[in-house]
């Protein structure tokens, strides 16, 4: 079982990590169109090593923070804040 300070401490570690993610894509990534599924998709490949970094830093193990763990407490976070930064800078620039 995660204790309640580390699920806030990954949650921050990976909005953090959503943040950055979302300035580069804003930057980097100049597409007109890109379908909800490939948003996806880029999400889910793009955040995955953090589910590794995660588990080393916290040192957890993988019964503690299996994949439906991962998706609640690290995906979630990243994914809102790495579309609303991405779409953020991307009106901006």
């Amino acid at each position: 079982m995660i204790e309640k300070e580390a699920e806030r401490q990954i949650a921050l570690l990976h909005a953090a990590y959503g943040v950055v993610a979302g300035i580069m894509f804003g930057l980097y990534y100049k597409s007109a169109a890109i379908p909800f599924l490939s948003v996806l998709i880029w999400g889910f490949a793009i955040s995955y090593p953090a589910i590794f970094i995660t588990r080393k830093m916290f040192r957890l193990s993988v019964e503690d923070f299996n994949i439906k763990a991962w998706l609640i407490k690290g995906f979630f976070y990243f994914f809102s804040v790495w579309v609303v930064a991405w779409v953020f800078v991307y009106n901006i620039v």
